[in-house]
């Protein structure tokens, strides 16, 4: 047995094998996360329809996103869309509830805080005609 790496640890992968071949998928890097961020705003209400709790209903968000989502998961799973779409249903909805399961704990209770008192800052700052603030150190100042 192998010791994890701490980025193993704090970004778990998992990889589960569709039509023969090993999918990796890890949480989304912030190299994807203005893509998926703008991805998943345009679907939030139908995602928020779908989703009671703990409990997700993969097959409705598929069903009413449609396309956005099949682009969302192809972006998770790194292959083109075109690969994604000769998928089997029932293989396409267990990708789609390994990414989601992949990266609900980093967007809903980590990053939609975050950028919901980021867009407030900035929404205030825009409503006073002032850009953001931002201190010595590059950080964004919550006081103007």
């Amino acid at each position: 047995m192998t010791e994890k790496s701490e980025l193993e640890i704090l970004f778990p992968e998992v990889e589960i094998e569709v039509r023969g071949e090993p999918i990796r998928i890890s949480p989304f890097k912030v190299g994807k996360w203005i893509k998926v961020m703008k991805m998943v705003s345009a679907m939030q209400p139908i995602i928020a329809k779908h989703i009671k709790g703990e409990d997700v209903n993969m097959m409705g968000i598929m069903f009413d996103a449609g396309d956005p989502v099949m682009d969302l998961i192809a972006l998770a799973i790194n292959k083109p869309r075109a690969w994604l779409d000769e998928a089997s249903g029932d293989e396409a909805i267990r990708i789609a509830t390994v990414v989601f399961n992949q990266n609900k704990e980093e967007f809903v209770k980590k990053m939609m805080p975050l950028l919901g008192d980021l867009l407030g800052l900035v929404g205030t700052n825009a409503a006073e005609g002032k850009a953001p603030a931002s201190t010595t150190d590059g950080e964004p100042s919550t006081t103007n």
